[in-house]
Formats: C-alpha cells, structure tokens, sequence
C-alpha cells in the first residue's frame, strides 16, 4: 500500500513538473512567432536589396565568364598540344621498357625454373632418405614387436602354468577339507543318534519308573 501510495505522489510530482514544462515551451514557442515575424521582415527587406544586387552582380560575372572562357580555351588549347606531346615520350618509353621489362622477365622466368630444379631434386632426395629410415625403423619395429610377442607369450605360458598349479593345489585342498567336513559330519550324526537313544532310553526309564510309582500308590499290584 505505501509503494503504491509512493508511486502516486511520484506521478503527480511528474505530472505537475510536465506541465510547467509546457508552459515554459508554450511561452516559449509564442517568443518564437514573434521572432519569426521579425524575420520575415527582414527578409522581405533583405530580398529586395539582394535582388537588386544579384541582378548587377550577374551582369558582372557574366561579363568576367566570358573573359574567364575565352583566356580558359585559350589556355587549354596550349594545354592538350603540351599533354599530346607528352604522351607521346610516354609511349615511347613504355614500349622501350616493355621490351626490357619482358627480356627480364625470360631472365627471371629461366631462374626460377632452374631454382624450382635443383629444389625438386634436393627434395626428392630428401624424401628417399626418409622413406630409407621408415623403412628401417619399421623393419627395426617389427624385429621389437616380435621380441615383445615372445617375451609376452613365454609370460602367459609361465603365469598359465603356475595359475594351473595354484588352482590344482586349490581344488586338493578343498577336496581334502570337504572329505574331512564330511568325515566330522558323519561322527556329529553318529554322536546326535546316541544322544537320541539315550535320551529315549531315560525317557522310557522315567515312564517306568513313574507308572510303577503309581501302581503302588493306586494299588494296582494287589
């Protein structure tokens, strides 16, 4: 509730400052008309001065045009037979250097041909020297390679045997344990059964005695 109070009080705030704004551009664009009516004026006035001015001005720079025109065909005229002249020696020196320039040009051509030469050829020799060494270093790979592969199957072969003796030792000695677990089986069943025949044999002894207890005391032997 309060943001929203604030924000009132700040659009009225912004509210009252547009409009002394306005009124501050309304004086202002009325300062403005009367300005530009003044300058209309002045411009009124100042058109008809110019006018009058222009029209002698033109009569004047028309009569300096025309002097202007004839000393500027006067000085081009001198002007193109000088450039004429001079293009001329250009020519004639462009097609002497084009000559020399296309005598250097055999020249270099003959270098550069001769130079890419002698580069294929340093080139090719130096790729043959190294495909040579490829060539002995795969060779000396493979010789390494086999070696590994011996020494590896030599290692499996002696770590399969000594795995198979382990796992033989292993399998005896779990045979041997699970002989006598069944050997100490068979004495715990033994011993369980006696111990039942015992236990039945008391049972059966206390039977007695207990039936013969109440034949005497009921009378039952009489």
């Amino acid at each position: 509730m309060a943001a929203v109070i604030n924000m009132a009080e700040l659009l009225d705030a912004r509210v009252a400052r547009l409009e002394s704004d306005v009124a501050h551009i309304q004086s202002d664009v009325a300062d403005i008309k009367i300005d530009l009516r003044q300058l209309r004026t002045e411009f009124s006035a100042l058109r008809d001065t110019t006018d009058t001015g222009f029209t002698a001005l033109r009569a004047e720079m028309h009569q300096e045009f025309k002097a202007v025109r004839g000393e500027m065909q006067s000085g081009f005229a001198a002007a193109r037979s000088e450039m004429q002249q001079e293009f001329k020696a250009v020519c004639a020196e462009i097609a002497s250097s084009n000559t020399n320039t296309a005598t250097e040009f055999k020249a270099i051509r003959g270098e550069m041909q001769l130079g890419f030469a002698a580069a294929r050829s340093e080139m090719q020799q130096e790729f043959k020297a190294v495909r040579a060494e490829i060539a002995s270093s795969n060779a000396n790979t493979a010789t390494e390679f086999k070696a590994i592969r011996g020494e590896t199957q030599s290692g499996f072969a002696a770590a399969r045997t000594e795995m198979q003796q382990e796992i033989k030792a292993a399998r005896s000695e779990m045979q041997s344990g699970f002989a006598a677990g069944r050997a100490d089986l068979g004495d715990f069943r033994r011993e369980i059964h006696r111990r039942d025949w015992a236990f039945a044999s008391l049972m059966i002894t206390l039977f007695l005695t207990l039936l013969g207890v109440m034949a005497q005391g009921f009378g039952w032997l009489h």
